[in-house]
């Protein structure tokens, strides 16, 4: 992408761990019913795609470093 658009910064995210963090936030969103219930979180799988919780989480913590910080990471 730098070659191809030299003027665009590029912001690094660290994404570790950020599924697992996002499945955790739809199970918090959606809590499962009944006897699902009882289903450990490690071994439940949401019924649709959860990649916009994966989106938010990353979103945030764009925010909270930039927040903290006063600039967000930047490539050189």
């Amino acid at each position: 992408l730098k070659n191809y658009f030299p003027r665009l910064k590029i912001i690094l995210i660290e994404e570790n761990f950020s599924t697992l963090e996002a499945r955790k936030k739809y199970f918090e969103a959606y809590p499962p019913r009944g006897i699902s219930r009882l289903i450990p979180l490690s071994l439940r799988v949401p019924p649709c795609q959860y990649d916009d919780f994966v989106a938010v989480l990353l979103a945030e913590k764009y925010f909270k470093n930039k927040n903290s910080r006063g600039r967000p990471c930047v490539c050189p």
